[in-house]
């Protein structure tokens, strides 16, 4: 909390220090007037002229004309207009200037880096999405990942509401079952996480999504790729940075549960239904009967949560070298009572490059250390799970309890329920990483056109965690009388060399570039896990003074071996081509299967540039299409050998034998899984280069896909072998428009996109479903898809219980009717169906910039539409089947012998439940579509004349919300599912991202935050 007051006070004092300046004298200001006109001297209505280094600007009127008042004759005005080249022009005491713009030509299109190179965006021919650095920083999110959900069309991100969680990422649907996060390609370097990246020094960020633009990559681009640039230096005078932000945040969604009096009535009723005495506890004429305790679990359990950021940079050069020095610090407190979440980072980097005649060479080094305290349980469900189960009748406190928290008793309450804050607290957990991302690099230009380029580079990451565990009594089944300590260190090194030719000639209308390429990755793990248990007070936390310990061990190594080439074609800027093809050869694959070849091709069409199109206000009109291959590695290290556990040993005739067993078959046939993928698109650039549109259509099929074969166990193996069995086709539509103008002094863009996505399981080994949480993977059917049973009301009387198809030897009167789906008299899994789709008809993001004078404002709008949830945080609280709290919805409208008819929404209460009415079923289905309010975010940047003084060349303050608004019918906690329960532990019983990925286990959800920072350049 110090460290968050310091924060806060700092930047309070630091914007008070602007805007308490004082005003420079008028007396140097000069007012200049002029017209703007194009080459043709037309005069240019709405063209922006601004003062350079400042937000000081001016609009040309109707007929051209302009008036700017600088705040000195040594300025430059910058001349700027849709579709025409900028201007700088000096002022140099005059008090009138006219200008003349010319129309922007190819050479100031969009610059677009892409794999091995770059392009002009008007000749890619692939599917490359460029994201709006600008937004993802205003995001307000801890990571690159997390920022670009609802930014780019096609590409899925899902994120809980705790620090440190790493995001999942989707790209054009599932089409693998081994993970589907794409591959990150930063500064040329591709590596697998970027969560250790400070989005502050991020400069462009580019998303592959098909075959085409993704080639070039081979092997590992199956699930497209994220190319990042981080930002370097230019050349001019020395350029300091800064930025500095607080924020405040708290979980806000509340499930209602029932207080102290509810609580024991209802409680009461479930055990009298099953036959059983009451509760001490909630008995008023026991002496146990508690009637001074009344916990409301999820005020005591949620805390407001902190934030504050750092950042600093430093770059500069000359014609020859330039740099950018920077580093950051940011840390995030969570939004529980206790130590945890917390998530803490350090940052630092250097970026260089220079020119020694026809060599360039240049580095980046990236240095992070990072501290997280994750929310922790060792028990089933999630941390937030038990918030909202947890009876009221158990204190918070207690310090006859060892530990001093309060837990559930047997002889009272007898109800298995876990106090968080308790655990929180009592629970020690922190993992601290130590990253270093270091690649060099040189080119030199052997001919004109021909250049050759080396890279290489070095990752490494090291990851220690220490996990203790007092002794503790958290009330019944949460009791610790030993002490345990888990400690975990591993460390992962990644290797990369590259060598590169690129040749690009010019021949008249025919426009060459060639890359071809050679490239070594190598990967090295290895991790200790050691475990001592037995502690006493005062506790000293390390392995050797636990009264017993054990340790193991593994290290494994792979490799990567490729050769690369690609081909674009541009004849006279109206016909395109792009070819790739890409050799991979993996060292994880048997000798017969190592190498696999991932070719792609592609063609665009610039109709707006054929001598017949004349349409006026169509300034770029391209068709394009693509195909190609890519592959995936998606197994382990030595997955296609065999391993023989050699200690295990059988007791013949009371006599230990040496034994030995296979622990898996093998497979030495696997080989590549494969992507093919097609995609058709269209890119327009409509009034005055205004509006820009980009629609695509996308086929994917994944096929080979590794699947694992049930095997009897006769054969005595433990893990069945993996076999490529399976294939998915994934399909859907990308749509992507932008809208930039200006009108009086008002200057703003409105970009949305949209996107669908349709799955389908072509083939899957020997056709056996794979089930996952409510859910079920089958043939025909979509990977994940909600599975259960489907729900025909409540029994009113034992009457329809008795001519219903047989349920539960215990269905009785109150209990939920399930439909005999395949009408053979028995309720069974055979009854069991498809019950909604977890992937939306459609997702869709919206944002509006907008900038008068001074003031700034954005505000970003995400969300999707049309998918289910499985709202598994709802049954924890009205399943009725144990001594735990309920919802306040069950317990007013369930079933009773005297509330009995088809209105009532809720069955009996009644310990057990003996006819299964928490089994899985359309009960917990609900409507997952919203809209969300994702970010608001309003700015004002200090005059010049303010902060001049004291040698800022701009210095802006700002304050933005974060989720403030959600629109949904969803009765959970959050209908953005995050992709694990909150407990690092048991990520299995979560939304997984991939079988499970409607089933919504108490998530946490995303906290409603605020933030204010101060922005400011030297």
């Amino acid at each position: 909390m110090n460290t968050v007051r310091y924060n806060l006070v700092f930047a309070a004092v630091f914007a008070a220090l602007f805007l308490f300046q004082p005003t420079a004298s008028a007396q140097s200001e000069i007012t200049v007037e002029g017209m703007v006109t194009d080459t043709a001297q037309e005069t240019l209505p709405g063209a922006n002229i601004t003062v350079k280094g400042t937000v000081i600007g001016s609009v040309s009127d109707e007929e051209g004309r302009y008036s700017i008042t600088a705040p000195s004759p040594r300025d430059t005005l910058v001349f700027s207009f849709v579709g025409f080249e900028s201007k700088e022009v000096p002022i140099q005491g005059q008090t009138n200037i006219d200008v003349t713009l010319a129309p922007a030509t190819l050479e100031g299109e969009e610059i677009v880096v892409v794999g091995y190179g770059t392009q002009q965006r008007s000749d890619i021919t692939g599917s490359v999405a460029s994201v709006d650095t600008d937004a993802l920083k205003a995001s307000s999110q801890s990571s690159i990942a997390g920022a670009l959900e609802g930014q780019v069309a096609g590409v899925s991100v899902q994120t809980s509401g705790a620090p440190g969680e790493s995001p999942a990422i989707n790209i054009r649907g599932i089409g693998t079952f081994g993970g589907t996060d794409p591959l990150y390609v930063v500064d040329g370097v591709p590596i697998d996480n970027i969560i250790d990246l400070n989005l502050n020094d991020v400069e462009s960020v580019q998303v592959m999504k098909d075959a085409a633009a993704s080639a070039i990559y081979g092997s590992r681009a199956a699930n497209g790729v994220v190319i990042i640039e981080t930002a370097g230096g230019e050349a001019g005078d020395v350029q300091v940075s800064y930025n500095t932000s607080v924020g405040t945040e708290r979980v806000h969604q509340r499930i209602e549960v029932l207080g102290r009096e509810q609580y024991q009535e209802f409680n009461n009723t479930i055990r009298e239904n099953a036959g059983l005495a009451p509760a001490p506890a909630n008995n008023p004429n026991s002496p146990e009967f508690v009637n001074d305790i009344n916990t409301n679990w999820q005020e005591a359990a949620l805390d407001r949560g902190y934030s504050t950021e750092h950042n600093l940079r430093v770059s500069g050069g000359n014609e020859t070298s330039t740099y950018s020095l920077s580093g950051g610090y940011s840390s995030r407190e969570g939004h529980m009572e206790g130590p945890a979440p917390y998530y803490e980072q350090y940052t630092a980097r250097i970026n260089s490059e220079h020119e020694i005649g026809r060599l360039t060479v240049g580095e980046n080094l990236a240095l992070t250390r990072s501290t997280n305290r994750p929310q922790t349980s060792r028990w089933e469900n999630s941390l937030f799970a038990e918030v909202i189960k947890a009876p009221p009748t158990i204190p918070v406190y207690d310090d006859n309890r060892l530990g001093g928290y309060g837990g559930s008793d047997t002889g009272q309450e007898e109800a298995i329920a876990l106090n968080v804050v308790g655990a929180n607290n009592l629970l020690e957990r922190q993992q601290d990483v130590n990253r270093v991302l270091a690649n060099a690099w040189g080119e030199l230009q052997i001919l004109e056109n021909l250049e050759y380029r080396l890279n290489a580079s070095y990752d490494t990451r090291g990851f220690n965690e220490k996990f203790f565990t007092p002794t503790y009594d958290l009330g019944f089944f949460y009791q610790e009388t030993d002490g345990q300590l888990n400690q975990v260190r591993n460390e992962l090194i990644n290797t990369t060399l590259e060598n590169t030719l690129t040749y690009d000639p010019t021949f008249g209308y025919h426009d060459l570039n060639i890359v071809a390429g050679y490239s070594e990755e190598r990967a090295r793990f290895d991790q200790n896990i050691s475990r001592g248990v037995g502690y006493s007070r005062p506790f000293f936390k390390v392995i050797d003074a636990a009264e017993s310990d054990q340790s193991e061990g593994f290290e494994t190594s792979s490799a990567l071996r490729s050769f690369f080439g690609r081909v674009q074609y541009n004849y006279d800027a109206r016909y395109l081509l792009t070819a790739t093809l890409r050799r991979d050869g993996s060292s994880r694959f048997g000798s017969q299967n190592r190498y696999g070849n991932f070719p792609s091709v592609s063609l665009g069409w610039r109709v707006s540039e054929e001598t017949f199109f004349n349409v006026g206000w169509v300034n770029d009109l391209k068709l394009r299409g693509s195909w190609g291959e890519l592959g995936r590695q998606a197994i382990g290290d030595f997955a296609t050998a065999s391993f023989i556990n050699t200690n295990a040993n059988y007791n013949f005739n009371n006599q230990l034998a040496d034994g030995a067993i296979q622990v898996a078959l093998s497979n030495p046939g696997l080989q590549w899984e494969t992507q093919v993928s097609r995609t058709v698109g269209v890119d327009a650039t409509l009034f005055d280069d205004r509006f820009d549109a980009s629609v695509e259509y996308y086929r994917n099929k994944s096929e080979d896909i590794l699947v694992g074969i049930p095997i009897p166990g006769s054969l005595g193996a433990a893990e069945a072998p993996e076999v490529n069995a399976a294939s998915i086709r994934n399909s859907g539509f990308d749509v992507s428009l932008s809208y930039d103008d200006t009108v009086g002094g008002l200057q703003y863009q409105l970009s949305t996109n949209i996107s669908t996505q349709n799955n389908e399981v072509v083939s899957l080994g020997n056709g056996e479903p794979i089930f996952g949480a409510a859910s079920r993977t089958a043939v025909g059917s979509e990977v994940g898809e909600i599975y259960g049973y489907v729900t025909d009301g409540i029994f009113q009387n034992e009457e329809e219980v008795e001519e219903h198809a047989t349920q539960e030897p215990g269905t009785a009167p109150g209990d939920i009717r399930f439909k005999d789906l395949d009408d053979d008299g028995d309720i069974d899994a055979d009854d069991r169906t498809y019950l909604g789709s977890p992937t939306p008809d459609f997702t869709y993001g919206f944002r509006a910039n907008l900038q008068y004078s001074n003031f700034d404002a954005s505000i970003f709008v995400q969300g999707n539409y049309g998918n289910k949830i499985y709202n598994q945080t709802r049954q924890y609280v009205e399943n009725v089947r144990d001594f735990n709290n309920s919802s306040v919805r069950i317990y007013e409208n369930h079933w009773t012998p005297e509330n009995q008819h088809n209105d009532v929404r809720f069955p009996r209460p009644v310990y057990n439940d003996p006819n299964e009415n928490i089994r899985a079923s359309d009960r917990w289905v609900e409507d997952g579509s919203y809209m969300r309010l994702k970010n608001v975010s309003f700015g004002y940047t200090l005059p010049r004349e303010l902060i001049g003084r004291v040698g800022m060349e701009q210095a802006r303050v700002y304050i933005s919300g974060q989720n403030l608004l959600t629109l949904t019918g969803y009765s959970g906690l959050d209908p953005a599912l995050g992709t694990s329960s909150g407990d690092v532990d048991n990520n299995n019983i979560a939304n997984d991202g991939l079988f499970s990925r409607g089933y919504a286990d108490a998530a946490w959800p995303h906290p409603r935050r605020f933030e204010t920072g101060v922005q400011v350049t030297f």
